[in-house]
């Protein structure tokens, strides 16, 4: 199996990744004034990769949004109680768009 940074950016692998969030508007899990926090999180409870997801966030330092069922100050917390300092996310490149000339 690829490393959890691999897991969640190669966008080759994303087709194999069976995530409850998969397919769904992306704004879900990066609820405004708290509202939808709990919506974010169902969805993420219903996850099989709900686990690979968080340890990916606490990795790489994610900071804004839900991951893995938890809020921003969740995880900060988690990451200071367990003292993991974050890691510089990997690059991926992707082609997504045409440049115009």
């Amino acid at each position: 199996m690829k490393d959890t940074a691999s897991y969640f950016l190669d966008p080759e692998y994303q087709d194999k990744i069976e995530k409850a969030c998969k397919g769904l508007d992306i704004n879900i899990f990066y609820p405004v004034g708290g509202e939808g926090v709990a919506e974010a999180k169902a969805i993420c409870n219903k996850c099989t990769v709900k686990t690979e997801c968080l340890k990916y966030a606490l990795e790489y330092g994610e900071n804004e949004g839900i991951w893995g069922g938890e809020t921003e100050r969740s995880r900060a917390s988690m990451m200071k109680q367990l003292n993991i300092k974050a890691k510089p996310r990997p690059m991926v490149y992707t082609y997504t768009a045409r440049r115009r000339y």
